[in-house]
């Protein structure tokens, strides 16, 4: 049975290397189902590959070509699964049109209608204690995430190294940075939260709602590189400086209880820090619309004297 478990828990952490970190689900034509929480139904007329629910119901009418994975919810099978059901906490309803290809592994006792067929062998496990895994759920979001920052961190280094810069140098007038992080942290939500209440607003209210998470990831990355150019002075070293912050922020994200509060504090830096660089740039270039003076250009150095014959 640990032989089980440790299939599941690999399996998971497959399926979850490409999705974001903390997101809600990721769904594609013939694809992959990974919810993280909530409803999930495979209808009688889909065919989807494998299916991971880490929260909620789960429903499966149509056709699973891999494994059905389900961590805590009650779990309906009455369509064709090819690999193995297995549900480590929750009822299983197994009706009598369902085809299980693999094994049927449950934490109780399932109810299995007279005509379903299961290819694999019927297993149970009593009482299990889910605690006792969390650390890998928690360490399976912990390296999602830390991967989608590097690949965005990059990015952003290669392709705007002057606006990564800028915010950096913007991060070290604190006063302004934490007020407009501050204002971005808590004002966004906030505004697209009052947005959504009114009808009309609805769909912006949402839209904005669902951009906020990856703006977020946005600020903690750029809180990552003010923290490496913190260790890394400038000219120059962009990328360790950029690969130093990153470590020491991905690091603390493993310390229990702290985690949270780095996260907040990385981001809301980050986010203050692009204000202020986006301010200072208008400012700039208004100053020069307005005709502001400009220092002549010295002037050329003298012609050295003709030497003596």
């Amino acid at each position: 049975m640990r032989r089980k478990l440790a299939v599941a828990f690999v399996f998971v952490f497959l399926l979850a290397l490409p999705v974001a970190a903390h997101a809600a689900q990721r769904t594609g034509p013939r694809g992959n189902i990974v919810v993280f929480d909530g409803r999930t139904v495979v209808s009688s007329d889909d065919i989807v590959n494998s299916v991971v629910v880490f929260h909620g119901r789960t429903i499966i009418d149509g056709v699973a070509r891999g494994s059905v994975v389900v961590f805590d919810g009650a779990t309906s099978i009455s369509g064709r699964v090819t690999g193995s059901v297995i549900v480590f906490r929750g009822h299983v309803d197994v009706a009598s049109s369902a085809h299980i290809g693999g094994d049927l592994v449950t934490n109780g006792t399932p109810t299995v209608a007279p005509g379903a067929t299961i290819v694999g062998h019927r297993r149970e496990i009593s009482n299990i204690n889910l605690t006792g895994y969390s650390w890998v759920v928690h360490f399976l979001v912990w390296l999602a995430y830390s991967v989608s920052v590097l690949v965005l961190g990059v990015l952003m280094v290669a392709l705007l190294p002057g606006p990564m810069e800028s915010a950096a140098a913007a991060a070290r007038t604190m006063g302004a940075t934490v007020g407009w992080g501050l204002i971005l942290l808590i004002g966004g939500p906030l505004a697209a939260a009052i947005v959504t209440v009114t009808l009309v607003g609805i769909p912006l209210g949402v839209s904005v709602l669902l951009a906020l998470w990856f703006l977020f990831t946005v600020g903690y990355t750029v809180g990552a590189f003010a923290l490496g150019r913190l260790i890394v002075k400038p000219p120059g070293r962009r990328w360790p400086a950029f690969f130093a912050g990153w470590g020491i922020a991905r690091a603390v994200a493993l310390i229990p209880f702290v985690a949270g509060v780095a996260w907040t504090l990385a981001t809301l830096v980050g986010m203050g820090a692009v204000a202020v660089a986006v301010w200072r740039s208008r400012r700039a270039l208004r100053d020069a619309d307005r005709g502001a003076p400009v220092l002549p250009a010295p002037p050329p150095a003298p012609a050295p004297p003709p030497a003596e014959a």
